[in-house]
């Protein structure tokens, strides 16, 4: 009598178990860098908006030390006179920016989002207010 053998024959791979430790891993990773990222694209967001209300300030106080008097913002041909692209006609911008020459003040308006219509308002001494902070 011939006695048989069975060999088994290991297949290369991963086992059930160390695919779902890796998964659990990678979700644990992930639910920890996505509110990270976020907060840091909305920082920067929020840095940009800052960035162009200063550039407004500082426009408007060269034309008005050039003209003697501050121009209201309703045109193209208004921005280019501050030297600053107008950032409304960008789509991908999250603010509409506004100038108020009575009174000196810039202020952007958030567009869309969970924080939409948030301000920010900035004036010739620096930031005055506004519904959310830096």
């Amino acid at each position: 009598m011939s006695r048989m053998h069975t060999q088994r024959v290991q297949t290369a791979g991963f086992t059930v178990v160390e695919l779902i430790v890796v998964s659990m891993i990678v979700i644990i990773m992930a639910s920890v860098a996505i509110p990270n990222y976020i907060q840091s694209v909305e920082r920067g967001r929020e840095r940009e908006a800052l960035a162009v209300l200063n550039a407004i300030i500082a426009g408007q106080e060269v034309y008005s030390a050039e003209r003697g008097a501050n121009i209201a913002l309703n045109s193209d041909a208004a921005w280019i006179a501050i030297g600053v692209d107008n950032p409304n006609l960008n789509a991908n911008r999250s603010f509409n920016y506004t100038y108020d020459p009575g009174s000196g003040v810039a202020t952007a308006t958030r567009r869309s989002g969970g924080n939409q219509n948030e301000t920010i308002t900035v004036a010739p001494g620096g930031i005055q207010g506004g519904s959310w902070s830096l």
